[in-house]
Formats: C-alpha cells, structure tokens, sequence
C-alpha cells in the first residue's frame, strides 16, 4: 500500500515540478528523505516542510525516495519518451516558429489524375525558387509490376530525409491516402477533385491521341470524334467504357487497404474514403484553383501566392488541348446521360460529400464561374446539368 501511493506521489511531482526551482528540489527531496511508516502521521506546511505528530513514530527511508531518484537520473540521461519526432530519430524540433504562428513542417499533395494536379505541381515547384521550402516530387506507381509497398516506403523515407534536415517541404505525389504513421509530425494532407463528368471529358482528350495507334478498346470513339458526340452515339455495348465513371476518387481515398484495390465500390470501401477525407487539411477544386492555393498561402505562410503563374499555366494548357479535336463543347443532354447512367455510383456519391464540404465555405456562384471557366462557351443550361448531382 505505501509503495503505491509512493509510486502515485512521485509521479504527480514529476508532472508540475519545476526543475529550474532548486529550493522546490531541496524541499521534496527533504519530505521524502525522512516519511513515517504511516502516512497519516506526516503533516507539510505551506512551505513545503514536513512536520510530525508528537506521538513518535518510527521512520525509513521512503520508497517515494528511491523512486525519485531513479526517474530524476532516467530523465537526465534522456531516457524518458519524448515527442512524436522521436519515431524519426531526430530532435523534438517538428515545426518552425515564424512571429507567432507555427508553421507545420510539410505537405504531401496527393494527386489526383486530371484534377489540375499538373498546373498545382507545377506552381509548387516554381513557388519554392522564390519562399522557402523545398518541393519534392515522387510518384507511386500503381500499374507497375513491382512492390507498391516498397514504393510507399520509398515515399515515406524521402519526406524523413527531408523533416530531419529542419526544413518545411511540399511533397507532390500521384499516391493514395496514406496514414499519419507513415507521414512525418505535423504533415497536412491536401487533394484537389474535379467534376466527375469534367474528368471524364478531361482523360478523353488526353487519351485521344493515342486512339489511332491502337492502345486502347475499340469502344472508345474513333474517327477524331469529341466527347460530345462519343457520349450521345453510345451503344449499350460500349455504355460501361464511355459512360460509366471510374473509381479514381474511391481508390485514393480509401487508400492501400485490400478492400481499396479489389473492392473500390463496395459500401465498405466508400466508407472508408468517407472517414478518410476528415483527415485531409484542405481539399479544393479544380474549378476553383486560385481559390485552393489562396486559402493553402493563407495557412501556411512560408507559400506565397501568384495569381499571373496560375493563369499562365491555365492558360497554356488550354492552347494545347485546343488543337485537340475532342475538345469540342460539352452538351447539356451529354452530361445528364452521364450523371443517369452513374446515378447512385459511391463514385458520384463521394464527389457530392466533398462538394458539399465546400459549399459550407463558398457561394454555389463560385463554383459555377468555375465551371464556366473549366467547360467555356457551354452555356447556362450544361452548367445547370453539371450541378445537378442529384440525378
């Protein structure tokens, strides 16, 4: 009974003293010293000094003493658990103080495939000439016959390198969701997702080109046709292919569970993504870029924020696709036949939950003049269709 409440005594000391207090030291040192059998007949003033009943008692040597001295040389030595940082090997310094604020000590980009993940890289990358932070760029490859875990670990070991060296990073990788164990201390997970009928239209033309050497299904239109006109000409033999949406965003949400790859549109991997998506700083859209890298410069200071390099980089992406013959305008009655034929997908589903996040911090006006600007001269009747996910 005494070597518990010994053992209870000592550690509450040693969660609220002082050691800079010397005086503090001393005065414990001396109650624990000299403590009778009996703890009931021990008073301490307040000053700290231990006072006994006149009855004599007989006193030992406490084990709230020898307790004391073990942990006082165990924490001297640095023996006791420190932080988070300690599972890296590296000192406790897990974040950079600028005036006030604390600067999270890094960034992994998730990117999404034809989210506008390119010019967000691209801006990154430009950015860190000028503040100061490092960007960093690995994929992993999920098509690739190798180990997906060695390249996730590969991923992991270059944003260590790159925490240890003390220096805040921005880390852009076409990667799924990854757990905080394999992230470094306060490292933020930020995504960007598109209009699921916009991505489609979106992997069309940047497959397009690649259609008339044969690579891919002869479902997928031929003759220079748009998408436009490959969505409306659909027969059902060639509906899942054209029409049907793929599991992009489940799968990178959801992660690298097994659950993920074999069964992305199951309810149980949708639920997965669903809990995943809590755990991301910030999620922004590809229709509303400038105001993703403006909200992510107001959160971390060290990026700084260039509307004329967003625009330059839109700009030239949109002269390349011109020459591109799928480009063609998009149709209300396309994207309806898009939205019915995926109606109840976890796909469109999941897309409606981020969507919904946003707009309890934007104006629908700002995600339509977004759209406008991704699908340009469609019209006031295609941006109708595109918001209405409800189908």
């Amino acid at each position: 009974m005494t070597f518990a409440w010994s053992c209870t005594h000592t550690l509450r000391y040693f969660s609220t003293v002082d050691y800079a207090s010397t005086r503090q030291h001393v005065t414990v040192v001396r109650v624990m010293l000299v403590l009778p059998a009996s703890a009931a007949a021990t008073t301490i003033d307040q000053d700290g000094l231990s006072r006994l009943s006149r009855r004599p008692r007989r006193c030992c040597v406490s084990w709230s003493f020898v307790l004391l001295l073990i942990v006082y040389i165990w924490r001297d030595l640095e023996w006791w658990p420190h932080t988070e940082a300690k599972l890296y090997d590296v000192p406790s310094r897990t974040h950079t103080e600028v005036g006030n604020s604390t600067i999270p000590s890094g960034i992994l980009y998730t990117r999404l495939p034809k989210t506008g993940s390119s010019t967000v890289k691209k801006y990154f990358e430009q950015r860190s000439r000028i503040d100061d932070f490092s960007h960093l760029a690995r994929d992993v490859c999920h098509h690739c016959t190798g180990s997906i875990s060695a390249a996730i670990n590969a991923l992991s070991e270059l944003m260590r390198r790159e925490f240890e060296t003390g220096r805040r990073f921005i880390l852009s990788s076409h990667c799924y969701w990854l757990p905080s164990t394999q992230l470094p201390p306060h490292t933020h997970l930020i995504a960007t997702v598109r209009h699921p009928v916009l991505r489609k239209k979106s992997s069309y033309q940047y497959f397009w080109p690649r259609l008339r050497i044969g690579n891919f299904s002869s479902c997928l239109c031929q003759n220079e046709t748009s998408f436009n006109d490959c969505v409306l000409n659909s027969t059902p033999e060639c509906d899942e292919k054209i029409l049907g949406l793929d599991y992009t965003y489940l799968q990178y949400f959801c992660g690298y569970a097994e659950i993920c790859s074999q069964r992305p549109d199951s309810i149980e991997a949708f639920q997965r993504a669903l809990r995943n998506l809590e755990t991301y700083f910030m999620i922004g859209l590809t229709e509303d870029l400038s105001g993703f890298v403006r909200e992510l410069a107001r959160s971390f200071p060290f990026l700084g924020y260039d509307e004329s390099l967003l625009s330059a980089r839109r700009m030239q992406r949109v002269s390349t696709s011109e020459n591109n013959p799928g480009t063609t305008s998009l149709s209300a009655n396309a994207v309806k036949k898009v939205l019915q034929y995926n109606k109840g997908s976890n796909e469109l589903l999941l897309y409606r939950e981020i969507l919904r996040s946003y707009f309890l911090k934007h104006d629908k006006v700002q995600y339509r003049n977004g759209l406008a600007r991704s699908a340009p001269n469609a019209g006031a009747e295609v941006y109708d269709a595109l918001l209405d996910l409800s189908l």
